[in-house]
């Protein structure tokens, strides 16, 4: 974000291939020189089909209000379509980023692992599949793409995640992290999802 010039010729060699590219960037390197809009026009005149924006800078990372109005200013100098991102972890969020910005859509990125429902609340879909249910299912997944190692570690961290913030559950981080094979992750996954329960989201 520091050298225009450098990031246009990036995006527009990735267009060589004729298939539609997309940007994701943040409102710029340093909270006190933001430069979303016109990042965003030098993205769509070197060929991106959509941007996304982190609407906070680099030297904020994930703390701090999203910057609505640099994502609204870089929504009104282009023309192709743009997805607010930043801080979204409730309907009541995503509707204040809709509404402040005027984005073609949202993203939800990491809030996404700790509360996987946030989907369903956002379209009022009913999903009848508790956390423990989703889990077991990501494992089986897991388990058919790739080996026991890279499966162990990308579960304990999905499995962190979903335990974040529910009660009862930190006595079993470490023993979380301490699973040496998937049958011993299985086990540990149904002791603390059975004990603590598993929502669902009931949806309207």
């Amino acid at each position: 974000m520091g050298d225009l010039k450098r990031a246009s010729k990036i995006i527009r060699s990735c267009t060589y291939g004729k298939k539609p590219v997309t940007v994701k960037f943040r409102t710029g390197l340093f909270k006190s020189h933001m430069v979303a809009a016109e990042f965003a026009k030098m993205c769509e005149d070197s060929g991106a089909a959509m941007i996304t924006i982190h609407g906070r800078s680099r030297d904020m990372m994930y703390t701090g209000e999203p910057y609505y109005e640099q994502i609204q200013q870089a929504k009104a100098a282009v023309h192709i379509p743009v997805i607010a991102n930043g801080g979204i972890d409730s309907v009541e969020s995503a509707e204040k980023m809709m509404r402040e910005t005027g984005a073609d859509g949202i993203m939800i990125a990491r809030y996404a692992l700790e509360n996987p429902y946030i989907f369903s609340e956002l379209t009022h879909t009913i999903v009848k599949k508790d956390r423990l249910t989703l889990l077991k299912e990501q494992l089986s997944l897991c388990q058919s793409c790739f080996d026991e190692n890279d499966t162990l570690i990308y579960m304990k961290k999905l499995t962190s995640y979903f335990m974040k913030k529910r009660a009862g559950t930190k006595k079993y981080k470490e023993r979380l992290y301490q699973c040496g094979n998937c049958e011993e992750l299985l086990f540990l996954l149904e002791k603390i999802f059975n004990e603590q329960g598993g929502e669902a989201y009931g949806g309207t």
